[in-house]
């Protein structure tokens, strides 16, 4: 086994004890979560913050609250619209808010899959909820929630640098894709794999790996995505960093994932 591998193993491995609560857009029952485990039901959860701990700051302000909503039609055609309709919240000092007003921080797509990244306004830390999303047909879904406050990361997250340090998790849609996501208050980074499906993938550049390996970049506004085909498998790369990072990072992590 590889250095690289044992190390990204290693990663997962931390990343699964700290994963994010997943809630799929199914149906509407309260459901409990913690920040460890996954459900597939919609509802309200309690999302497992500093400000639940022992070692929260007095007066800071978190999420204590998520309700996820069924999706109506109408906001389906779009994949950061049905994000903004599926999620609502309630903050630790009473202020609601929604995803229609909330900042997207990142959002992507890659043929039939994407992802979009709220940042929650009003928190004392970084707190980004991130929607998986997956097309059938014209009309996009939810596949999988996360709620994702943004914490210091001591322990080297196997990515190169200057990106080690980025707080990580990993998560698991209910069609199986997974998403693994690096993120600070600036940066966001997605490596993921998919089961390759009949859908048609975007043409794009040919880009060479290390190891003599390839990739598609397929340029989506001032950023791209990256993906490789590996045994039947859909291996993508995507982040709000420019495309010869990107592919710098996905270069180094393909053969891990």
């Amino acid at each position: 086994m590889s250095i690289r591998r044992r190390i990204f193993l290693r990663v997962i491995a931390a990343c699964l004890a700290l994963s994010p609560v997943l809630w799929g857009c199914n149906r509407s029952n309260n459901v409990p979560a913690n920040h460890a485990g996954s459900t597939a039901h919609t509802g309200s959860v309690v999302p497992q913050n500093p400000q639940n701990s022992s070692n929260a700051q007095q007066g800071s302000v978190d999420v204590a609250m998520i309700t996820l909503h069924d999706v109506a039609s109408a906001y389906r055609a779009d994949p950061v619209a049905a994000a903004r309709h599926a999620v609502s919240w309630k903050l630790s000092n009473g202020q609601v808010g929604d995803g229609v007003h909330a900042n997207v921080k990142y959002s992507f797509t890659l043929g039939n899959l994407g992802a979009v990244v709220l940042q929650v306004p009003g928190t004392s830390q970084t707190y980004y909820i991130v929607a998986c999303e997956a097309k059938a047909g014209t009309r996009w879904s939810c596949t999988g929630f996360a709620s994702c406050p943004v914490a210091p990361w001591t322990t080297p997250n196997g990515l190169p640098s200057p990106y080690s340090g980025l707080d990580t998790c990993t998560m698991t849609a209910s069609n199986g894709t997974t998403y693994h996501v690096f993120d600070d208050a600036k940066t966001i980074i997605f490596l993921g794999t998919a089961k390759l499906s009949p859908g048609a993938l975007p043409p794009g550049r040919t880009v060479n790996l290390d190891g003599g390996r390839k990739a598609v970049e397929v340029p989506q506004g001032e950023n791209a995505v990256l993906y490789a085909v590996d045994n039947g498998r859909l291996l993508f790369a995507a982040g709000n960093l420019p495309a010869s990072e990107l592919e710098r990072v996905f270069s180094a992590m393909a053969p891990s994932l």
